[in-house]
């Protein structure tokens, strides 16, 4: 858990400081980024490993070179838990049980306020409201528009059969185009779908402010992406926007964060005023570059090293399998390790991957854990290791002389 918190929690910094550094980039690709890393939350990403091909002559293959004789594939790239007594993750349900309550809170809220702003209203075609030379076309014949009486609101609502809701107190203003044309965007953009996948973030992730900041991230470029791409349609969008957004009554009665509205609060509404200002973005190459840098840094995280229990004391060079001429050692004698009963007691098992140096002399020498289970306490890699220090071999060879020879072995606990 805590390897799957500082993960995500260095990808998301990474993330949210890459798009805070591409100023001029358009919201959409902002957009993309962070919905990204959002989406990153919902994996185990302390379970993913990248695997890197290495030439057998890299100077770097002792790292990743295993016997060829044992086959990973065979076996989970991590230890697997059978089942524990002690660990009972408790604490999922629990933050499952309070996502379900705020998500069925939520339903309820919207469900609520939609019936009450429903009552009078009524629909009408774009025709009747005289916009027809002033909309594009799709609109014009695919849209649905229901007024609500004395309301200043403003949004799309539904999933499969979208509405365009708008107040009343916006007819006869020059900003009924710009409205419509934005609702429409967004149904035509899927952000109604965006909103309630958004929305069941923030309920799944009550626990975490980091989330919380990013889905509020991911709706403020979903409306400059919304507000970028009317503005190219209508060349009054933008001074349309700002007399709509300082309206008396700005601030509207319908708000829910499972469906797309036009008004914001203040500090947002300024910010997508500014967005507009500015010439028209576009993706430069230094973006691709920083997006490049950043992604390379977040896979860095995956390749790392588990904690490592050694035994070695003067590090030489040896042969290794795979170097031209080394013929690995042939054992004669294989003791396997000694089940620790504790972890027999939990039904727990796994595979340890141990570093040896096999000597010419049939001594086992400089032992090193590769890789190891995640709990420690069971034991499982000194037992490994004081198994392997009991084999016996032929010593691998060089060009036909006795040498020492490096090699990896893979050492399975399984319960039978």
């Amino acid at each position: 858990m805590i390897q799957y918190l500082i993960i995500n929690l260095v990808i998301s910094i990474i993330a949210l400081a890459l798009v805070q550094r591409m100023k001029e980039a358009p919201a959409g690709v902002k957009l993309s980024i962070v919905l990204f890393t959002l989406c990153l939350w919902l994996i185990p990403v302390h379970h993913l490993e990248i695997r890197v091909p290495i030439s057998k002559q890299s100077p770097v293959s002792a790292y990743f070179q295993v016997l060829e004789m044992v086959d990973l594939a065979d076996d989970a790239s991590f230890p697997i838990q059978l089942t524990s007594s002690e660990s009972k993750p408790w604490w999922i349900g629990l933050i499952l049980l309070v996502a379900l309550a705020k998500w069925m809170f939520g339903w309820q809220k919207i469900k609520k306020q939609l019936s009450e702003m429903a009552l009078g209203s009524y629909l009408v075609a774009v025709d009747d409201l005289g916009l027809v030379q002033e909309l594009p076309d799709d609109l014009t014949r695919r849209a649905t528009i229901r007024l609500i009486p004395e309301s200043y609101d403003a949004c799309a609502v539904g999933y499969f059969k979208p509405e365009i809701w708008m107040g009343t107190k916006h007819l006869g203003t020059a900003q009924v185009p710009s409205l419509i044309l934005h609702e429409w965007t967004h149904i035509v953009h899927g952000d109604n779908f965006l909103r309630f996948f958004l929305h069941g973030m923030d309920c799944l992730f009550w626990w975490n402010p980091l989330v919380g900041y990013i889905t509020a991230q991911a709706r403020l470029y979903s409306e400059m992406r919304c507000d970028r791409h009317c503005q190219n349609q209508d060349s009054e969008y933008a001074s349309n926007l700002a007399k709509a957004l300082v309206l008396e009554h700005k601030k509207p009665v319908f708000a829910s964060g499972m469906a797309n509205h036009f008004f914001h609060n203040k500090k947002t509404n300024i910010r997508r005023i500014k967005e507009l200002e500015r010439r028209k973005t576009m993706l430069k190459i230094s973006h691709v570059i920083f997006v490049c840098l950043s992604l390379s840094l977040s896979v860095m995280l995956f390749a790392r090293a588990d904690e490592v229990i050694s035994t070695k004391k003067v590090t030489e060079k040896v042969a290794t399998i795979g170097q031209e001429g080394v013929t690995p050692p042939e054992f004669t004698k294989k003791v396997p390790p000694v089940y620790p009963d504790q972890a027999k007691k939990d039904q727990v098992g796994g595979f340890v991957l141990v570093k040896a140096i096999f000597g010419k002399d049939g001594v086992v020498r400089d032992l090193e854990i590769v890789k190891g289970l995640k709990d420690k306490k069971y034991g499982f890699e000194e037992a490994a290791m004081d198994a392997i220090k009991q084999w016996e071999y032929s010593p691998g060879t060089v060009d036909g002389k006795p040498v020492d020879v490096e090699l990896t072995l893979k050492i399975d606990f399984k319960l039978r």
